[in-house]
C-alpha cells in the first residue's frame, strides 16, 4: 500500500506525537528495551524525529497505539496515487458515502477498529441514541478501514483528482516526474548496526522526489516547515540509503491549486545526513547509559539558563550600561 499502512503509515505522527503514559514495568516497554539493546528495533525518520525531542518522546512514539489515518494524511496519499500510480487506486482505496464527523462517532469507529464490539464501542462513547443508529451512520466506514484499504469520500476523490490534473499541466513538475522510474518505493538500509526503513514517493537516476500536501504551498512558508519538521534530515536519510547524495526535490501542493517545486541544496542535504547520524549516536548513548528517564534536559549540555533578550525594553531608572 502507499506508504505501507502496516509500517508507520504516518510519518507526521512523529511531529505531532500525542503523549502516552510510559510504564517502565509494562511488558511492551520491557520488550522494547530488549530490542533496543540488541539493535533489532527498526528505526526510521519518524522515530528519530521523536527522539530529537526527548528520550521519553521516543518511547511514547514507539509504544503509542496505532490509530486510523487522518483525512489529511489520506488525502495526501490519494493525490500521490493519482500522480504516480493511478492504476493502483482500486487496490489501495475504497470510496464511501461519509466518514465519522463528531468526536463520538470517531471514538465509536476507532474502538470498533481496535477490536471492540459495536455494543462496547457504543457504551464507551454514547449515553443515548441507540447502538444500531450509530452503527448505521459509521458502520460502512469501519468495515472499509478493516478491509485494509484507505478510506475516502467522493468529495475527497474529486478534490484530489482536480489538484493532480492541475499539477500535470506544469511542465516543471512533469519534467521531474517523467525522470523517475520507481514510485512509492520502500527502502531499507543499515547504519551502525541498526536497520532503517523509509518510503520515497518517486525516484530516478540520482533523483528523489517527495510530494507534500500542505495547507499552504507558498515556498517561503514551506521552507520553514523543512527546517521545523526536519524534512531535510528525512531527505538526507533517504539519500544515505543509497550511499550517495542525489538531487532531492519537494513538490508541494495545496487545495487552492497552488504548488511549488523546492530543491534541497547539497550542503543542507549533507547537514541532514550528519544530523541523523548524530541522533543515532545519541540514541546509542541513551541505551548504553540507561538515560530513558530523562526528558528535554537530555539535549542540554548543562542546566538551561534563560537570559534577558537584548530587545526587551529598558527603564529610565536603569543605570548606564545595565543589560
Amino acid at each position: 500500500m502507499s506508504k505501507d499502512l502496516a509500517f508507520e503509515y504516518a510519518e507526521m505522527e512523529a511531529i505531532e506525537n500525542t503523549p502516552v503514559v510510559v510504564e517502565e514495568e509494562n511488558t511492551a516497554y520491557i520488550d522494547l528495551m530488549k530490542r533496543l539493546q540488541n539493535k533489532t528495533e527498526t528505526l526510521s525518520y519518524s522515530s528519530l524525529k521523536a527522539f530529537a525531542k526527548s528520550p521519553r518522546n521516543f518511547i511514547q512514539y514507539k509504544l503509542k497505539p496505532k490509530t486510523p489515518q487522518t483525512e489529511s494524511q489520506i488525502f495526501g496519499s490519494l493525490c500521490d496515487c493519482f500522480l504516480t500510480t493511478p492504476d493502483k487506486f482500486d487496490e489501495l482505496f475504497v470510496i464511501i458515502g461519509s466518514v465519522p464527523t463528531s468526536e463520538n462517532q470517531k471514538g465509536f469507529a476507532n474502538d470498533m477498529i481496535a477490536g471492540a464490539t459495536k455494543e462496547e464501542a457504543y457504551a464507551n462513547n454514547y449515553k443515548t441514541g441507540g447502538v444500531d443508529k450509530v452503527y448505521d451512520a459509521v458502520g460502512g466506514y469501519v468495515e472499509a478501514v478493516l478491509s485494509g484499504k484507505m478510506v475516502c469520500t467522493k468529495k475527497m476523490y474529486d478534490e484530489a483528482f482536480k489538484i493532480v490534473e492541475n499539477l500535470k499541466k506544469s511542465e516543471l513538475v512533469m519534467q521531474y516526474i517523467d525522470s523517475c522510474t520507481q514510485f512509492q518505493n520502500k527502502i531499507e538500509w543499515e547504519y551502525s548496526g541498526w536497520n532503517f526503513k523509509g518510503f520515497t514517493d518517486a525516484e530516478g537516476t540520482r533523483l528523489i522526489l517527495d510530494f507534500k500536501f500542505s495547507k499552504d504551498s507558498d515556498p517561503d512558508k514551506f521552507e520553514r516547515d523543512i527546517v521545523n519538521f526536519d524534512y531535510f534530515m528525512q531527505m538526507g536519510m533517504y539519500s544515505e540509503s543509497d550511499k550517495s547524495l542525489p538531487e532531492c526535490y519537494f513538490i508541494v501542493y495545496d487545495k487552492s491549486l497552488n504548488f511549488s517545486v523546492i530543491k534541497i541544496d547539497y550542503s543542507f542535504l549533507s547537514y541532514g545526513v550528519r544530523k541523523y547520524k548524530y541522533l543515532v549516536a545519541k540514541l546509542e548513548d541513551c541505551i548504553k547509559n540507561n538515560r530513558w528517564s530523562e526528558s528535554y534536559n537530555f539535549w542540554d549540555v548543562q542546566q538551561r539558563t534563560v537570559y534577558k533578550p537584548r530587545w526587551i525594553k529598558g527603564f529610565e531608572t536603569d543605570e548606564d550600561n545595565v543589560e
